[in-house]
């Protein structure tokens, strides 16, 4: 007999595994199908352009029903914060991998 030890010198973990497929499918979608709009989207991409248009929207308006109304500012801060960074054509796909 030989005696010849196999040796696994790679041990991957399941979730390690799941987590780098995970990466990859997402990387995967973002690349082929990119920046989708909902029906919801118009409202929170004018609320980000108010943000970053004036300061109105930091004033308690009761006589008006605009976007700034009835949404929260996080997810239009992300935007509008996405926007300066990387400008009007990439700020979409900035906040997918965010």
């Amino acid at each position: 007999m030989s005696g010849v030890k196999m040796v696994n010198h790679m041990k991957y973990s399941l979730p390690g595994v799941a987590l780098v497929v995970l990466i990859v499918f997402k990387l995967a979608v973002i690349v082929f199908y990119g920046p989708l709009l909902q029906p919801d989207s118009a409202g929170y991409i004018t609320f980000a352009n108010t943000i970053l248009s004036s300061t109105q929207w930091l004033i308690d308006r009761p006589d008006t029903m605009g976007e700034d109304t009835y949404r929260m500012v996080g997810y239009p801060a992300l935007i509008a914060i996405s926007k300066v960074v990387w400008g009007d054509s990439g700020w979409g796909y900035a906040v997918l991998v965010l």
